[in-house]
């Protein structure tokens, strides 16, 4: 391998007679019509042409520090900067364009050497490159060979001896291509053996060849299969010490050198679309540090309906799967992409990973649940799912099976109708009610903090909540008791009626004293807000 990290890619060419090789040399300035810099200087060169024997050079200034030749202790070199580029031009045919020098980088060229049939060659600087000698081929294309290829099992050995600078990396594709991104961007993964039993080297962050980004997963697929042989540029070698993995990163795909005759059935990976609920139940299942979040391996689609924009800026929306929810406990955080503009109502379904984030406060600690950097698309909502209601005592039943921890709920994992009258209206909570199934009975069974109710509501009301059932068990200055609920749904009325044309069962019936309307029922007189007065 080459030391002092000079990258000259030898060429050897077989060339006709009248091929001939142009050297464009920076370490002689002066034989360059350039004034030579005094030590430690440079001389700037932006928008200048050079001319050598028939291929004229011209350089464009772009990035905010001057193309220069520069001198470091009576060595000169061309120094061009990122985004900065070189222009070669001809009247006879270009056939490869390499360059020698301390540090190489353009997007143009995938390595130090560019070969093709053009008349004019442009180089865009993906870095610093300190250039001594630019040699240009007219010509018949030269046969090359690019010094700096190694196969997997020398690359790993350069990674081993610290030798890990730029090079080409030939061997066999021995995995469909993988994103481990949140957002495509171009970006796949796969690995590369020298034998399909071989060991391997991880091609990471791996753009189209000459850096046109692949514009999908899947197209990256239908280039690439397994037991393909192919060219990566690696920017650079090196070992990923947590899990042991050898790896090219950044790279870019340079070309096939030989296609798997018989190519594998291409088989994409499914991505299961859960609502938001069962999003929730995932992120859940994660156990982050306190300050840390911690994220789903795979991808999931999650569909909902927004229900409040938390931030149009950095587009982060709350979602439910109750269009008439108003409050959420799962986000769509800072998605990356979106198709179309996102108002409250929309049902969308957003790709990504799963996260919990466990933050801390003046309030304690706290969880946010959310679908991190997805990309978001509107779609059409599933048709909703009607329950079978069932009835406030078969709810209570199902709420005093549950067994919770003290200070501690317990919840139900399937959603629950209950029909039910109000028999009182909470005074310390919003949207909170107490639900029997006559009216005017007692009732230990809540309707609490409802997420969304369909209009006022009153004592007497026939309704439905729909939501998950649930047992709270607390401990308090009188000691320990259970509030069992319906927690977080949504009430719609069941019918039009009020406490004055509620249709009471056989075992009460309804009576008016002084203006007042009183609840008979086993012999015994209940208020309207379901409590005894005799």
């Amino acid at each position: 391998m080459k030391k002092f990290f000079t990258f000259f890619l030898a060429l050897v060419a077989v060339m006709a007679v009248n091929a001939k090789q142009v050297v464009f040399d920076f370490t002689n300035p002066e034989a360059l019509g350039i004034k030579a810099p005094a030590d430690g200087k440079g001389t700037p060169i932006n928008d200048s042409t050079i001319v050598v024997d028939g291929v004229t050079m011209t350089n464009t200034k772009v990035a905010s520090t001057d193309t220069r030749i520069y001198n470091s202790k009576g060595v000169y070199d061309l120094r061009i900067y990122t985004k900065s580029y070189l222009k070669f031009a001809c009247e006879e045919k270009i056939n490869a364009v390499a360059f020698e020098g301390a540090a190489i980088g353009f997007n143009e060229f995938n390595g130090n050497t560019w070969v093709g049939d053009t008349v004019a060659v442009i180089a865009t600087a993906n870095m610093t490159c300190k250039i001594n000698k630019v040699t240009v081929y007219i010509g018949e294309t030269p046969d090359v060979w690019v010094a700096d290829t190694v196969n997997v099992a020398q690359a790993r050995a350069l990674i081993d001896a610290k030798d890990a600078h730029d090079h080409f990396v030939k061997g066999i594709v021995a995995s469909q291509p993988f994103n481990t991104y949140d957002k495509f961007e171009g970006k796949v993964s796969f690995y590369l053996v020298d034998a399909l039993d071989g060991d391997s080297l991880q091609a990471y962050q791996v753009y189209d060849k000459k850096n046109a980004k692949w514009a999908s997963l899947e197209a990256a697929w239908e280039e690439l299969r397994i037991g393909d042989t192919v060219l990566v540029y690696a920017g650079a070698l090196k070992l990923y010490a947590a899990k042991n993995i050898y790896e090219i990163d950044p790279g870019y795909y340079d070309s096939k050198l030989g296609a798997n005759p018989n190519p594998p059935e291409i088989v994409y990976p499914t991505v299961d679309t859960v609502t938001t609920a069962e999003a929730i139940e995932i992120a859940k299942t994660l156990t982050p540090e306190a300050g840390k979040s911690a994220t789903t391996k795979d991808e999931y689609v999650v569909g909902g309906f927004i229900i409040k924009v938390k931030d149009a800026a950095n587009k982060t929306y709350y979602m439910s799967d109750d269009a008439s929810d108003t409050y959420g406990d799962f986000q769509a955080y800072k998605c990356a992409t979106i198709d179309a503009e996102v108002a409250v109502g929309d049902y969308v379904y957003v790709r990504g990973k799963i996260m919990n984030y466990h933050g801390t406060g003046d309030s304690g600690d706290y969880y946010n649940y959310e679908i991190s950097g997805g990309s978001l698309v509107h779609g059409d909502a599933p048709a909703p799912v009607v329950l079978e209601p069932i009835t406030v005592a078969e709810a209570l039943d199902i709420a005093k099976a549950l067994t919770p921890e003290k200070t501690e709920t317990a919840t139900t994992t399937e959603k629950y109708a209950v029909k039910g009258y109000v028999v009182s209206v909470s005074a310390k909570y919003e949207n909170t009610y107490y639900l029997a199934d006559e009216a005017g009975a007692y009732s230990e069974f809540q309707a609490f903090k409802c997420a969304s109710v369909d209009r006022e509501v009153a004592q007497g009301d026939l309704v439905i909540v729909t939501g998950k059932i649930s047992n709270y068990y607390g401990e308090g200055s009188s000691g320990e008791y259970h509030n069992y609920e319906i927690k977080g749904g949504t009430l719609v009325h069941a019918g039009e009626q009020g406490i004055e044309n509620v249709q009471l069962t056989e075992k009460a019936q309804k009576i008016m004293i002084d203006g007042a309307i009183y609840i008979i029922r086993n012999g015994k007189m209940f208020d309207v807000r379901g409590a005894q007065v005799r």
